[in-house]
């Protein structure tokens, strides 16, 4: 259909040119026939032609004055069309350099890449593509210093002046500042609110300054913009919570123990929020309680156990368990038979055994450990065997020094960077990630199980 409406179309275009032709040698038929006469007096001048002439260079004139105002015009402006061209000329060759560098860079080609980026300012010096290039290539060369001086001119730039805000942001994150890095997040923010790499940038660095409070702003609008799952929403909320509950005076106890219920709540399978949530009932009851509560403690206490032993979970089992030294001990043997062969299984055990004076047990359980892990706080009571069992001061002192020499293992681990760290913390020191500390060798199984026994132990206010 639409080849034969342009044919048709062409047919009648065609139609409408031969009928002015008509029409036009009609007229000129019909001037020559009676052509009549043109007469001009002008100061004793007489002319006297047929009018067919005369209207023939009327229209000649008029084509002639139209034509040299044509060339004058030409002529005038043949300067700004050489400056044209030469922009013309210029900007494709900044373009071709642009090009060319940005595929230099992404190959890993540094010098290359600010070869090009210096060709490309040359020709296209306020193009803001051409100065992003500079400044990364000069960054990807390890010059520092020349990539800040570019990024902060950038910010004089509309067009430029959020990607130079993410890269002062990414320079500050390698040499860490806290405040500097605030600044620029705000900057960040103030321009662009709604950008998600812009509310998390903010957050890091409020929780990097400790501003938890206003961290839990941003974290809620970054849930209200559907920049996070609910998941990872409720993790990170339950994260800010525990390190707003860290900052309540000791004064305030019932807001500090809230805080704690409601991060877990959120996030009760997140071993950093659980291990708080052990804490703050283990202070609730102590251990001789017979109360349901503490019963309910062992028991969570005893199911994260069998999922990932570590030190903080070792020092509530020996708040929570009982006091005199054989009840310890059945109490340290029913926890490590959650999770029977881990060296801190076999630590508590020592511990207990050592405490109810068995020898022979507590040598045992320690060798094990020696066996399988260098654990300095192994040596350590190893040492203290050696002196409570023998009174030898020089085998004691041998074990102190592989304590001394020992390594502690570290106890978290990041998911995102795999950044090691002896403690937690809610943003990891390395690459500043949001709730991605988790316990080393940890895994979820039987999260749900640890879900419904939290829950459970939840008081009923809340």
């Amino acid at each position: 259909m639409a080849t034969m409406a342009k044919r048709l179309f062409c047919w009648l275009r065609w139609i409408w040119r031969l009928a002015l032709l008509i029409l036009l040698v009609a007229v000129i038929a019909w001037l020559m026939q009676d052509a009549g006469s043109l007469e001009i007096s002008w100061r004793g001048w007489q002319l006297q032609t047929s009018a067919l002439l005369g209207l023939a260079v009327m229209v000649a004139g008029a084509v002639l004055t139209v034509l040299m105002d044509r060339l004058r015009r030409w002529l005038v402006g043949w300067p700004a069309r050489i400056r044209e061209r030469r922009r013309t000329r210029h900007l494709e060759k900044g373009l071709n350099a642009l090009s060319e560098g940005m595929l230099a860079m992404a190959s890993g080609d540094t010098r290359q890449a600010q070869k090009l980026a210096g060709k490309a300012s040359r020709f296209v010096k306020k193009e803001p593509v051409a100065m992003l290039l500079s400044a990364q290539s000069a960054e990807m060369g390890g010059d520092s210093a020349t990539a800040q001086t570019l990024y902060h001119r950038m910010l004089d730039v509309p067009e430029t002046r959020l990607p130079a805000l993410r890269a002062l942001l990414q320079q500050v994150a390698k040499n860490p500042d806290p405040t500097v890095g605030l600044s620029v997040a705000r900057q960040a923010f103030a321009l662009e609110p709604t950008v998600n790499w812009v509310q998390e940038g903010l957050l890091v660095w409020l929780g990097l300054n400790q501003q938890w409070d206003e961290a839990d702003q941003i974290l809620q609008k970054m849930i209200t913009d559907r920049h996070l799952s609910r998941a990872d929403g409720q993790r990170w909320r339950a994260v800010i919570l525990l390190q707003q509950a860290q900052q309540v005076p000791s004064t305030q106890q019932d807001k500090r123990e809230r805080l704690i219920a409601q991060a877990y709540r959120l996030a009760p399978s997140y071993r950093p929020v659980a291990i708080a949530y052990l804490a703050q009932l283990a202070a609730q009851s102590g251990p001789q309680s017979g109360q349901s509560e503490s019963r309910q403690s062992r028991s969570l206490l005893h199911k994260w156990w069998g999922s990932q032993p570590c030190k903080e979970l070792l020092d509530l089992h020996e708040q929570l368990a009982p006091t005199e030294p054989f009840a310890h001990l059945r109490a340290a043997e029913a926890l490590a038979a959650k999770k029977p062969l881990h060296p801190l299984s076999y630590l508590a055990v020592a511990q207990a055994a050592l405490a109810c004076k068995l020898w022979g047990k507590a040598r045992q359980q320690l060798q094990a450990i020696v066996d399988l892990e260098p654990l300095p706080d192994a040596f350590r009571l190893m040492a203290a065997l050696e002196k409570s069992e023998h009174g030898s001061k020089e085998a004691a002192y041998k074990w102190l020094d592989k304590a001394a020499k020992a390594t502690e293992p570290a106890a978290w681990v990041c998911a995102s960077c795999h950044h090691q760290a002896s403690e937690w913390t809610a943003i990891c020191s390395s690459c500043h990630a949001v709730a991605s500390l988790d316990l080393a060798g940890g895994n979820s199984d039987g999260g749900n199980d640890l879900e419904d026994a939290a829950l459970a132990s939840l008081p009923a206010v809340l």
